[in-house]
């Protein structure tokens, strides 16, 4: 299962993300600054960064995605949750 339908299944569970979309549906103005806003694929966007639902197995499975990559070694825990930061929120 690719990554964007793991998102999807995940977000039906989370009950913020949930409040998130449907303020995002209504075109709600309280959307803290204009900070959320929708890919085109209809996944959350928050500050420029895609929103990972609060699921554990899928962050642990961004986490280990991107620790598995032959170009990232083992930078340590915090360069790995920098590097995590500047694509997903």
């Amino acid at each position: 299962m690719d990554l964007e339908e793991q998102i999807k299944r995940a977000a039906e569970k989370d009950e913020k993300y949930q409040e998130l979309m449907l303020k995002m549906s209504e075109g709600s103005e309280n959307n803290e600054n204009n900070r959320y806003k929708l890919s085109k694929n209809g996944l959350l966007i928050c500050k420029n960064r895609l929103y990972i639902p609060n699921s554990a197995g899928l962050k642990a499975l961004i986490l280990d995605e991107v620790h598995k990559k032959p170009y990232s070694g083992h930078p340590g825990y915090q360069k790995t949750v920098t590097m995590l930061r500047k694509d997903f929120y």
